[in-house]
């Protein structure tokens, strides 16, 4: 007995249904003609333009290792040590390299492997070279260079992470020439170094430079058992490069810190 009020609530509803629907999208169809048209052409104008990356990759890749120049050294009778300065400027990225020395011609120097910190800038070096003076267009040449990131979550501050573990103090420096001391054939260099940090180290190695009124004049290896971390060691060295003359020494450790960074398996 309703079915007539019924189709009537039905149709009504089905009516208000489509007015609704229609009215949306005429609002919808508007609002598109108004603004979608200029906002679509100004996305295709702004993907049709190329982005130059340079700029960000330049923060997420590694700058070249730089090199400051190379100097040889009389180091002994009929010996060189060729030396070079080299920066690595990335204050993130460890570099790990094999070099030699191109001396003119076929003549080289052996293959040698080194580690450089981020930011740090120290020597590379030949040392007892034998085969003749080296000339002056001897170069170093780089090779195998891989790039290591420093995450920061490991080292947020790496340069104070650095500083931590490589902090030496050199002391009570001493150079007597052999021409000063009746019956010596060598150069005498004492000092003593004191590791600060708090980190102690099995072997290390360092160079030690040997400056004149600020230029290097001479480059020695220097190899420890062991360093304990508070620990003073003296050194007594030997430089029998004629005429050597030395003013100061610095330490260049020689020490990749960058082992303490990876995990390791633990020893049982």
């Amino acid at each position: 007995k309703h079915k007539i009020l019924l189709y009537k609530i039905l149709v009504g509803s089905l009516i208000g249904f489509s007015a609704i629907t229609i009215l949306f999208s005429l609002w919808q169809w508007g609002s598109y003609l108004i603004f979608g048209i200029t906002a679509d052409q100004a996305l295709e104008k702004n993907l049709a333009i190329s982005m130059n990356y340079t700029g960000i990759n330049q923060s997420f890749s590694a700058t070249p290792l730089q090199i400051a120049g190379t100097q040889i050294l009389v180091s002994g009778p009929n010996r060189y040590d060729i030396v070079s300065e080299v920066a690595n400027p990335n204050p993130r990225f460890l570099a790990s390299f094999d070099y030699q020395y191109m001396l003119g011609g076929d003549a080289s120097t052996t293959v040698q492997h080194a580690i450089l910190l981020p930011g740090e800038i120290r020597p590379l070096a030949h040392l007892g070279y034998a085969d003749g003076a080296p000339g002056d267009s001897s170069n170093l040449v780089l090779s195998n260079v891989v790039w290591e990131r420093i995450d920061g979550h490991q080292a947020p501050n790496i340069e104070e992470w650095q500083k931590e573990r490589l902090n030496f103090a050199l002391k009570d420096f001493n150079f007597t020439a052999y021409r000063n001391t009746e019956g010596a054939n060598a150069h005498v260099i004492r000092f003593q170094l004191t590791n600060d940090s708090l980190y102690g180290y099995n072997q290390p190695s360092f160079y030690v430079g040997l400056f004149d009124n600020g230029s290097l004049a001479g480059i020695l290896p220097w190899r420890l058992d062991s360093l304990k971390t508070g620990e003073t060691v003296s050194a007594d060295l030997r430089s029998f490069a004629p005429d050597l003359n030395v003013s100061e020494v610095k330490i260049f450790p020689l020490i990749n810190i960058s082992y303490y960074l990876k995990p390791h398996p633990q020893i049982p």
